[in-house]
């Protein structure tokens, strides 16, 4: 939950040129999502909600800090658009196939999530391809971030990253789409889960005030 109040607000830092705050903060983000996943595996605390839930933070994050940096013109539009669309894509569909499996009618979230007893309350778990993306756009925008606040990485290093970030978003939509169609219909990919129930098959700038470097075209 801390990630979907922090994602807008380091957007907003980002958006005003506060590059040594929004940079910290991204940083202090995606590392307290990583600690709070290896200490859920530790312990063995995985929850079923949090296996719907932590995707969704994830994409509203790097969702609000991609618009922001594309308003600060560190990124360009049309990759911005390829990685805040397929999420978006994602999890509507999946809402959409839900309702549809439900009749257009609205249960409850625990029914609409499936998140009773039998297998229906198995957590959920993304596409390693779809992992390997999340830790790209991570990185994208961390290094915007970095360079708005430090000059470092070059725009160069942050055009190649930039591209294969796209070029990941881009096949893990592909993977999320043909695991869907193999299933039948019957599963419904939402940023890295199946809000039906059950998991998918995995396959194979120096200081304050001034914009990043541009990642251009």
């Amino acid at each position: 939950m801390a990630r979907m109040i922090s994602g807008p607000a380091i957007g907003w830092r980002i958006v005003q040129g506060q590059w040594d705050l929004a940079a910290p903060a991204l940083a202090v983000s995606a590392a307290s999502d990583w600690l709070d996943g290896l200490a859920a595996r530790k312990l063995d605390q995985q929850s079923v909600l949090g296996s719907y839930l932590d995707p969704i933070a994830d994409k509203v994050l790097i969702g609000s800090v991609t618009i922001a940096l594309t308003k600060a013109g560190s990124l360009p539009v049309a990759l911005a658009f390829v990685i805040v669309g397929r999420d978006v894509g994602l999890v509507a569909g999946g809402a959409l196939m839900r309702a549809r499996q439900l009749g257009w009618r609205w249960p409850g979230a625990a029914e609409f999530f499936r998140l009773g007893g039998g297998t229906a309350a198995a957590p959920v778990s993304p596409l390693l391809i779809s992992k390997i993306n999340t830790v790209l756009q991570l990185g994208l925008v961390g290094g915007c971030a970095l360079q708005g606040l430090l000059g470092w990485p070059s725009g160069e290093a942050l055009l190649s990253l930039g591209m294969l970030t796209a070029g990941t978003t881009i096949w893990s939509a592909a993977a999320y789409a043909r695991a869907f169609l193999a299933a039948g219909g019957k599963q419904a990919p939402v940023g890295g889960s199946a809000i039906a129930g059950g998991s998918l098959p995995a396959l194979p700038r120096p200081s304050r005030g001034k914009r990043g470097a541009r990642v251009k075209q």
